[in-house]
């Protein structure tokens, strides 16, 4: 009942969400409704906040929070963010951790699309939660970032 929103609008909102929130270091996050709801007693607005449909069939925010935890794992410790060649460009998001099994984690978005370089090591995957696509990533890549969240996971830190 949001269409400026929309499904896939939601998507985008639940897993940069949860990116700024994993910032704050909380040690959980809940969800309004695990499924939508087909109750006529709520008001329509508020029955299409779940990672379901009311049938039970995954909703794209779904998919993608279920791709941003397998590229994540289950929890990440704080990471100073690489340096992006040139300096912080106007807009973009961006933020690092490393993950109980040492990988790396680096996530970003921002306001319009823009290529971004950072002192990777040689192998990393970068990773788009909304649509599943990954790229292998090697030292000196210029890394397409745009409004979509997208993650790069590598075995070792960047440098510097």
């Amino acid at each position: 009942e949001q269409p400026i929103v929309g499904e896939d609008g939601q998507a985008d909102h639940v897993i940069k969400r949860l990116m700024l929130m994993a910032t704050q270091d909380l040690d959980r996050s809940f969800l309004f409704a695990l499924s939508d709801l087909d109750d006529p007693r709520i008001n329509r607005r508020d029955r299409a906040y779940g990672l379901l449909r009311a049938n039970g069939d995954p909703k794209p925010a779904y998919v993608a929070l279920a791709r941003l935890l397998q590229a994540t794992g289950p929890r990440l410790r704080p990471l100073p963010p690489p340096v992006i060649d040139g300096g912080l460009p106007a807009g973009l998001v961006h933020m690092a951790w490393q993950r109980d099994d040492g990988r790396v984690v680096w996530v970003a978005w921002a306001h319009q699309a823009m290529a971004v370089r950072v002192p990777l090591r040689p192998a990393g995957v970068w990773l788009s939660p909304l649509t599943g696509q990954q790229q292998t990533v090697t030292a000196g890549s210029a890394l397409p970032v745009d409004t979509e969240l997208r993650v790069f996971v590598s075995d070792a830190p960047w440098k510097g």
